[in-house]
């Protein structure tokens, strides 16, 4: 408990570190690109520019209500205590200013969600441990520069990449916990994810086939309620798209983007038909733009040399790696599936089929009953998730790269992707911190183990010498758990040592230090 209150209390200077950086850094108002027309439509309620970010219009006008309740209330204490002047609304900052403090607040919140991820996927439990990778995502994500740039303006970005740690932290705890509230929830958060930002999808589309895979037991025991469920859930996520059309018809704004009152007008404004639907950019040069492997080569360089600090890929792909193989894998399992406090052993004389059935019943966990050998495949999951993002994102994307303007148009939709690239980082740094901490005990108890090599060579030597009269009766246990000693502390692959009776028979194998001293008769000592 103590371990977790420090850790908790580590985690929120770190956050709280990280905003306090980006609040000095903050735009003070309107910094530029689509920054004034989205907050001057969520100021009136209007429509932003296709596909309309309805819920970024809604978190606007919401902060400029609770800026003016502010104000009221700041003035009415003011004049309750006999000072005048000083409470209007004008003195909490413009409206600009609010939004660029919650694009802060939303990167921050994406930064914690990266660094519960980098937690839960530890190699070795305690904040000791995962503390290093969860600081490092968490510090390199929040100020690289494309990151740090859109965290300091009013933008959809921000909340787009909170959206999408959400989403990866909310499927890496369905995949350990198997509860269906946490699928629900994921279900919820996607639906809210497309209101803002139809990239988003594909994170989405992998990511929901693996829920699938996960929830396949649920659904084939109950799959009219699972799937309804789940479907309302996500409805409801899109409600936010409601607002487009109510307030097209009901209240049109001057100024606002395209004629959503209308089913046609709606459906053209949200597929982006002004853009094209599939496309960045409606341009001349956009037939011509550069090709798929351009763009992954420019990512590429982009993450090594101006975002990554040229250590996060490589610490990245060490994550990959670790994520990947079998001993990476198993710290994604839930400890529930280890066994607990109900788990039962088999009972004696039953058969393997029967024993197998039972250890496999008792790695499902939760109430949609998820395998924890399934569940570890959530790192692949991920990588996958990553790899398709690419694919169809720079198959698709259109805007010239040697345009420098355009250039970092098609930059910040990097954003997304940049969320899994830190969050392989801090898991890479957490993997190479174990393993170096592996090396250095493996290295120190080698040397312990090869002092003690010239007296079990010795007591070797004279084994080999007396095969005829030599049994374990001669052999007291200090000297045979000295010589056991020095093979497995110094990591030898020998396990097993044959002795002699005195009629010379070969006897079985000791394997432990323990099985020597048990060996041991009285009558030696």
């Amino acid at each position: 408990m103590k371990q977790e209150l420090l850790a908790g209390a580590g985690f929120a200077a770190v956050l709280s570190l990280l905003l306090i950086e980006l609040l000095r850094t903050i735009s003070p108002s309107i910094a530029g690109g689509d920054s004034g027309e989205l907050v001057a439509e969520g100021c009136i309620l209007g429509t932003a520019h296709p596909p309309g970010y309805p819920l970024f219009t809604l978190l606007v006008h919401a902060l400029v209500q609770l800026r003016v309740w502010l104000g009221k209330t700041v003035q009415k204490g003011l004049e309750g205590g006999g000072t005048t002047g000083g409470g209007t609304p004008d003195t909490l900052g413009s409206v600009a200013y609010h939004v660029n403090v919650s694009s802060a607040v939303l990167t921050v919140g994406a930064a914690f969600c990266i660094g519960c991820i980098v937690s839960l996927v530890s190699p070795k439990k305690g904040a000791a441990w995962w503390g290093g990778g969860s600081v490092v995502a968490m510090g390199l994500f929040t100020f690289s520069p494309l990151i740090w740039q859109y965290a300091t303006t009013a933008e959809v970005f921000p909340l787009n990449t909170f959206f999408a740690s959400l989403i990866l932290l909310l499927v890496l705890l369905f995949a350990q916990r198997g509860n269906f509230s946490i699928a629900l929830l994921g279900a919820f958060v996607c639906g809210l994810a497309l209101c803002n930002q139809h990239t988003i999808i594909l994170y989405e589309a992998p990511l929901i086939l693996f829920m699938v895979f996960l929830l396949r037991r649920r659904l084939v025991a109950k799959p009219i309620g699972t799937c309804l469920s789940i479907g309302l859930a996500f409805f409801l996520g899109l409600l936010p798209y409601a607002y487009l059309p109510i307030i097209g018809t009901l209240s049109p704004k001057h100024g606002s983007w395209g004629h959503v009152s209308t089913l046609e007008g709606f459906l053209h404004h949200f597929l982006r038909r002004d853009y094209g639907t599939f496309k960045l950019f409606s341009g001349e040069q956009g037939r011509n733009a550069e090709g798929f492997w351009v763009r992954n080569s420019s990512y590429a360089r982009d993450a090594f040399f101006e975002q990554g600090l040229y250590c996060a890929p490589v610490l990245a792909v060490v994550g990959i790696l670790a994520g990947l193989f079998p001993w990476g894998r198993r710290s994604v399992k839930a400890p529930q599936a280890a066994g607990g406090k109900n788990s039962k052993k088999p009972a004696q004389g039953v058969s393997e089929a029967t024993k197998a059935k039972t250890k496999e019943e008792q790695a499902l966990v939760g109430d949609s009953q998820v395998s924890a050998t399934d569940a570890a495949w959530t790192p692949l999951a991920f990588l996958l998730t990553q790899l398709f993002y690419f694919g169809i994102f720079h198959n698709l994307a259109n805007l010239p790269l040697h345009n420098k303007l355009l250039y970092g148009i098609h930059q910040r939709f990097w954003m997304q992707p940049n969320v899994l690239l830190f969050t392989w980082a801090g898991i890479g740094y957490n993997w190479l911190w174990w393993l170096l901490g592996e090396g250095l005990q493996r290295g120190t108890d080698a040397a312990s183990g090869i002092s003690s090599f010239p007296r079990f060579f010795s007591w070797l030597r004279s084994l080999m010498q007396r095969p005829q009269t030599c049994c374990t009766n001669e052999l007291g246990p200090f000297e045979l758990d000295h010589a056991f000693a020095a093979f497995e502390q110094g990591d030898c692959m020998l396990r097993k040592l044959p002795y002699r009776h005195a009629d010379g028979a070969v006897a079985a194998d000791v394997e432990r230090s323990s099985a020597w001293t048990r060996l041991a008769p009285s009558s030696s000592r």
